[in-house]
C-alpha cells in the first residue's frame, strides 16, 4: 500500500475537516449578522424613546433615546456616528462579503471532497490487488 496515499488522504481529511469548521463559524457569523440587521431596522421603525441598555456581565439599564443616530466602534478604539440606515448599509456589505467567502469555502470543500475520494479509491483499488 502506498504510504504516501495515505498521507494525503490524511492531510485532505484535516483540510476538509478545517474547512467545515470555518463554514459553520461564517455561517453563525451570518445568522447573527443578519439578525443584527433585523434589530436596527425594528429600533429605527420604533416610536418608543426608552430602551434598556447593557452595561456589561448581563446589567441593564433603563435609558432614554435622544436621537436615532448610533455610536459605532469601527476599530482601534474610533467610534463615529452613524443612522441606522447607514448602519444597515455597512451590515448589508459585511453579509455579502461573508456569503461570498461562504460560497468560496463550499467550492473548496467540493473539490477536496472529491480529491479525497479519487484518493479514497485508489487505496481500495490497490489494497484488491
Amino acid at each position: 500500500m502506498d504510504n504516501n496515499l495515505i498521507l494525503q488522504a490524511a492531510d485532505l481529511e484535516k483540510q476538509i475537516h478545517e474547512m467545515e469548521n470555518h463554514l459553520k463559524f461564517v455561517d453563525t457569523q451570518l445568522t447573527e449578522l443578519s439578525k443584527f440587521g433585523q434589530e436596527i431596522l425594528q429600533f429605527n421603525n420604533s416610536n418608543s424613546n426608552s430602551v434598556l441598555t447593557s452595561l456589561g456581565k448581563g446589567v441593564y439599564v433603563p435609558a432614554q433615546i435622544s436621537e436615532k443616530e448610533l455610536f459605532v466602534e469601527v476599530g482601534a478604539g474610533v467610534v463615529v456616528k452613524k443612522t441606522p440606515e447607514q448602519l444597515v448599509k455597512v451590515i448589508e456589505a459585511q453579509v455579502r462579503g461573508l456569503n461570498e467567502s461562504r460560497e468560496y469555502i463550499i467550492s473548496r470543500l467540493e473539490s477536496s471532497s472529491s480529491a479525497l475520494q479519487e484518493l479514497v479509491d485508489s487505496l481500495e483499488k490497490e489494497y484488491k490487488e
